[in-house]
């Protein structure tokens, strides 16, 4: 049931809304002490909208407004690695996201 949540769902639990229901009680406790719900959000938030521009095929690099990729994935990477270590090195070693994104026009 988990894996057919969409990452819109998963994007929810941080917002302004979650914040006395879900993150002060549960999800904090996820993430390295002092980390603040709002960056995490703004994060999450900027890998959603990028993910749907993606998925809709829709420009990335060009587009007004749209999240720039690159600072996302670091972004993305370093809110991981504070969650889950090995699986940052594990995606730091094996994502081709960097090349690909040295090799856009």
């Amino acid at each position: 049931m988990i894996a057919e949540l969409t990452l819109g769902f998963w994007r929810q639990l941080t917002t302004n809304a979650m914040e006395k229901t879900v993150w002060v009680p549960y999800l904090h406790h996820a993430f390295p002490k002092g980390t603040q719900r709002s960056h995490v959000d703004h994060t999450i938030e900027s890998v959603n909208t990028l993910r749907n521009r993606i998925a809709h095929h829709e420009p990335i690099a060009t587009r007004s407004g749209s999240p720039d990729p690159a600072q996302v994935h670091r972004e993305m990477l370093n809110i991981l690695n504070g969650i889950a270590p090995a699986v940052y090195s594990h995606v730091s070693e094996t994502s081709r996201v960097r090349h690909v994104l040295t090799l856009r026009p």
